[in-house]
């Protein structure tokens, strides 16, 4: 169920006919755009806030395996970006959902690497680190790196970050 609340009134609300597999994990608000993300963080479900309208459903590739940790989902005011495989991000429309925007790939001397983590370490960009100690920061709205720079660690996965300062 997902619920609008505005102040003490009840909105709108939603119950989803058929609900993923280890149910909702969470609900979040950007823009004109409601989600909700699975617990696998592999099916987002979008609404029009104002109205509660389900517009569609987006779905991400989140790594295999029990020892693989999930990579976050990241919500902007008009996309949603996650795992598009073991390698690829991918940017999907909130006002056309299942549409891409854009896709990114994780290499290192022309080879895929792991996506290791996506977050967002300013209300404008998005990070994407990489198995190979590497960090791309992305322009969400068209997929263009504005930064990209290697840790020094090869064998590490960064999973988030921040920017301070300008820094």
């Amino acid at each position: 169920m997902s619920r609008m609340i505005d102040g003490e009134a009840v909105r709108w609300q939603r119950e989803m006919v058929n609900p993923p597999a280890g149910g909702w994990a969470a609900v979040r608000i950007s823009g004109g755009f409601a989600i909700a993300v699975s617990r696998a963080l592999s099916h987002v479900c979008v609404f029009r806030r104002t109205d509660g309208r389900h517009l569609g459903d987006v779905r991400f590739a989140q790594p295999d395996g029990k020892d693989r940790r999930k990579v976050s989902l990241v919500l902007f005011d008009e996309v949603v970006c996650g795992p598009a495989g073991p390698s690829e991000v991918a940017a999907c429309e909130l006002a056309t959902p299942g549409v891409e925007r854009w896709r990114l790939r994780c290499e290192q001397d022309g080879k895929p690497v792991a996506v290791t983590g996506l977050f967002k370490p300013r209300p404008d960009l998005l990070g994407v680190g990489c198995a190979a100690g590497a960090v791309m920061l992305v322009d969400p709205s068209n997929g263009r790196v504005v930064l990209s720079a290697k840790t020094g660690l090869p064998g590490a996965g960064i999973f988030e970050g921040a920017i301070t300062d300008d820094v």
